[in-house]
């Protein structure tokens, strides 16, 4: 994210003709017997293919993590992975079975099929869904132990909610990080036939911290952020920002691992 994978504040709300990255959410049911092997599969055997994809240009980064709140019935899922991918051909990238070798340089490639393919078993897939990016952004490749998402149903075209996001949260935002109460953060857009949903993601160190973080405490860093705007004039933009959304699930993750092109 950031400066980890070289993409900072790219807005691609408008042409898609000229995108340049796609993220990826991969969310996935695993059951408890299954967890300790799953995260074995998925740090020591497909880590390793990402980060030959990110040598080829394929992929900018990879993280993994595992759904700590809410747990059981409240979601169908308890692992995701966020993935960075480049949407567009890339010349002389290898095949995946070069790619798969050079990742696993001492096994024969039944044997990595069999590992791949172990891996797949584990997990039931929930689903994937492409992102298009409206801010990827952090200050080191530092991002952090925890992680909020939020998905977000859109009330107004992206446009719009990439002007509000622009102009209201992202100056708070990076705030938060000169605070080290944010590590990284993107922000990203899916549309299908009936809405536009949009997907942030927060990473952080203390989820503690966060928990902690009282609605006075935000305000207090909103208005540091929108030193320009009277009490007045700030919750009124607020109040706007907040009109072009609707929150539908907010979950707390707990990062297990994660890769990204030097």
């Amino acid at each position: 994210v950031g400066l980890a994978i070289n993409v900072s504040g790219q807005d691609q709300s408008q042409d898609n003709n000229a995108q340049k990255i796609v993220i990826n959410i991969d969310l996935f049911n695993v059951k408890d017997e299954n967890k300790a092997a799953y995260e074995k599969g998925e740090t020591g055997v497909w880590k390793q293919y990402h980060q030959q994809k990110m040598k080829d240009g394929q992929m900018f980064g990879w993280a993994l993590y595992k759904v700590a709140f809410p747990a059981g019935s409240e979601t169908d899922f308890n692992y995701l992975t966020v993935n960075f991918r480049n949407p567009n051909p890339v010349a002389n990238a290898r095949s995946n079975e070069s790619q798969w070798q050079a990742a696993h340089p001492t096994l024969d490639s039944d044997k990595i099929s069999r590992l791949a393919s172990d891996l797949v078993k584990l997990r039931k897939s929930v689903g994937s869904i492409p992102f298009t990016p409206l801010d990827i952004s952090s200050q080191s490749a530092d991002i952090g132990r925890y992680a909020v998402f939020s998905r977000s149903k859109l009330n107004v075209d992206v446009k719009d909610f990439y002007k509000a996001l622009g102009a209201f949260s992202m100056p708070i935002v990076k705030r938060a990080m000169e605070e080290d109460l944010v590590k990284a953060h993107f922000a990203g857009y899916h549309s299908d036939e009936d809405t536009k949903t949009v997907i942030r993601g927060f990473g952080i160190d203390s989820a503690d911290k966060v928990l902690q973080f009282k609605p006075e405490d935000f305000a207090q860093m909103a208005a540091e952020a929108h030193e320009s705007l009277n009490p007045e004039e700030l919750q009124k933009a607020s109040t706007a920002f907040r009109s072009t959304y609707e929150e539908q699930m907010s979950i707390l993750a707990v990062l297990i691992d994660s890769a990204f092109a030097e």
